[in-house]
């Protein structure tokens, strides 16, 4: 049974339990593992893009996938904010622009701030959709940290999110988190995001 955990309201982050079950997240790995893993990039905006393995060091896949978000829609939505930004967007769908992201030792994605995926001017992005398909490894803890004009604690995270198998992470774009390093195993993670279309008045 799916369990909603809210960890925080303002900005949201809350997680929800038994996503996938077991056999659902290792068919998951295998289909990403048949495919080809690249250095995962940054985004700097306007669709630039650039390697930095000082700030990113995992592996990705990119892929389009319209029935896999439309059935992950499903399952969550009833735990989806149905409007945004005092009423402005209402909740439209999960972006069918997925990620799969591997992390093996040591690899690591420093704090950093999830941007809005757009399709045109009134469908965009406001949060950020995780799914943690394993959690037999050490490390890779999802952290988030107070930001505070220009300036961060690393050493004194506000919230530590422990990746739990099948267990989805909601949060709202533009908060400071990072991937932890990965201290043994390797961990599995896949990305998208809730995405809301403008509302005509």
């Amino acid at each position: 049974m799916k369990n909603l955990n809210v960890i925080r309201n303002l900005p949201l982050i809350c997680t929800i339990d038994h996503v996938f079950n077991e056999l659902e997240c290792e068919k998951l790995i295998e289909k990403s593992e048949v495919q080809q893993y690249e250095q995962a990039q940054i985004t700097l905006g306007n669709d630039q893009f650039r390697t930095d393995t000082s700030v990113r060091n995992n592996d990705r896949i990119i892929f389009d996938d319209a029935d896999l978000a439309k059935e992950l829609f499903d399952q969550v939505a009833c735990y989806l904010p149905k409007t945004w930004d005092e009423g402005l967007w209402e909740l439209s769908g999960l972006n069918e622009r997925f990620r799969y992201y591997r992390y093996g030792e040591g690899q690591t994605f420093k704090p950093h701030f999830d941007g809005a995926y757009e399709q045109g001017k009134f469908h965009k992005s406001f949060l950020t959709l995780l799914f943690y398909l394993n959690d037999d490894f050490e490390g890779g803890e999802t952290k988030f940290y107070q930001w505070q004009g220009g300036w961060y604690n690393n050493d004194t995270p506000t919230y530590i999110v422990t990746p739990k198998k099948g267990q989805a992470l909601l949060f709202a774009h533009l908060q400071l988190h990072e991937g932890a390093p990965v201290i043994s195993g390797v961990k599995y993670v896949l990305r998208t995001d809730v995405m809301y279309r403008a509302i005509c008045l």
